[in-house]
């Protein structure tokens, strides 16, 4: 995996999968402004989440996120190849389905219950993924987007 810590130096990869209503598309949008006003060194889509997770878990990436609506997300049987894969290779799954004040901790990433998540190859970057994509989501449904 790709040992990246620093969102400047990151290729990050997400999935739009099927989702185009009002409100999803109003959340990746935030998402990918986000994590260009970051200044993210490159933001990818290859249309496979599989195969973005499995790009994580090689190194040819830095991240992977997904599941910022309803549509957007991997089933648990796209997760479980692919987190077999990344785990093993050191990558590291955080949620994006918990609140936005990470404070109190969250759940762990499960393949049969969590639809939204990023990883990384690095504690550090996957840590500021999820911060960075829960305030997004967040901002983007205070502004009217839910």
């Amino acid at each position: 995996a790709d040992t990246c810590e620093a969102l400047g130096e990151a290729m990050v990869i997400t999935d739009v999968g099927y989702e185009r209503s009002r409100v999803g598309i109003k959340r990746m949008g935030a998402a990918s402004a986000a994590l260009l006003g970051g200044s993210v060194r490159a933001l990818r889509i290859i249309g496979s989440s599989v195969l973005s997770v499995c790009c994580v878990a090689s190194g040819r990436a830095s991240a992977f996120y997904c599941g910022m609506h309803e549509r957007d997300c991997p089933k648990p049987w796209d997760w479980c190849a692919a987190y077999t894969i990344a785990t093993e290779a050191g990558v590291v799954f955080k949620r994006l389905d918990g609140p936005p004040d990470l404070s109190h901790g969250s759940r762990p990433f499960h393949v049969m219950d969590c639809p939204s998540a990023c990883c990384a190859g690095s504690e550090p970057l996957a840590s500021t993924m999820q911060a960075i994509l829960l305030a997004a989501k967040a901002a983007a449904d205070a502004e009217g987007g839910t």
